[in-house]
């Protein structure tokens, strides 16, 4: 699993895409943040358009998504991924962390 949430200026966002995407594993997720900043958004449009999106959460300003996998086995991570998202967060609030943080990798 990859979160991104790091610096939100379109280039930086756009390089940790392209930096991590070429990463995930088929069915690893990626986690995105604050995808309703305009300078977020064209990352979201570009993830959403090479990846499954399982959840986009505009309420908390995030959004979910999976390499292929089937949709059931996305739907039964559903809840391990909302706990995993929290942990990124508080992963990413401290401020001698990465702005990237890699929490977990999926088989």
């Amino acid at each position: 699993m990859v979160h991104i949430d790091g610096n939100h200026d379109t280039q930086p966002v756009m390089a940790d895409l392209a930096n991590y995407l070429p990463r995930l594993a088929p069915g690893g997720i990626l986690i995105l943040d604050d995808t309703s900043w305009s300078s977020v958004k064209p990352a979201f449009d570009l993830a959403a358009s090479k990846l499954d999106l399982i959840i986009h959460d505009q309420e908390r300003d995030y959004a979910v998504l999976s390499k292929s996998r089937s949709l059931l086995e996305k739907l039964h991570r559903v809840t391990q991924v909302r706990r995993l998202h929290r942990q990124a967060i508080s992963a990413a609030a401290c401020p001698d962390k990465p702005s990237l943080a890699v929490v977990r990798r999926f088989a």
